[in-house]
């Protein structure tokens, strides 16, 4: 049996702008929750912070970034692709991060990636 798919990025350890529905390959998150201060490629943004966030599952750092009250778009910020922080947080099944955002008023519906995907497409990948 293959083991879980537990980080979707491309090949860059400073990004993971790649759609993993896609084809992405694994390999683990930035160990810290700072944005990247540069992409592997110039056609490669760095993640925003709240993805990197929700990626690696840092449930203090989003409630560092999402105090209750927060406006709804810091939960529904996206990437060059339209993948949000519920995208990464459904992949990496971690339900703690991903109530947080829904509390936080991200957008279960948001569409992002080459697949046009929502956060609940990538959770069942």
């Amino acid at each position: 049996m293959a083991a879980p798919f537990q980080f979707a990025t491309k090949s860059s350890s400073t990004t993971g702008t790649s759609d993993p529905l896609a084809g992405g390959s694994p390999s683990p998150p930035p160990a810290s929750t700072s944005q990247a201060a540069s992409a592997s490629s110039p056609t490669e943004p760095a993640l925003p912070v709240i993805h990197l966030a929700a990626q690696s599952g840092d449930l203090s750092g989003l409630h560092a970034l999402l105090p209750e009250g927060v406006d709804e778009g810091v939960a529904n910020e996206t990437d060059g692709q339209g993948i949000t922080a519920l995208h990464w947080a459904a992949i990496n099944n971690n339900y703690q991060v991903c109530k947080l955002l829904l509390e936080r008023g991200a957008n279960v519906d948001a569409v992002g990636g080459d697949l046009s995907a929502t956060p609940l497409h990538w959770a069942a990948r």
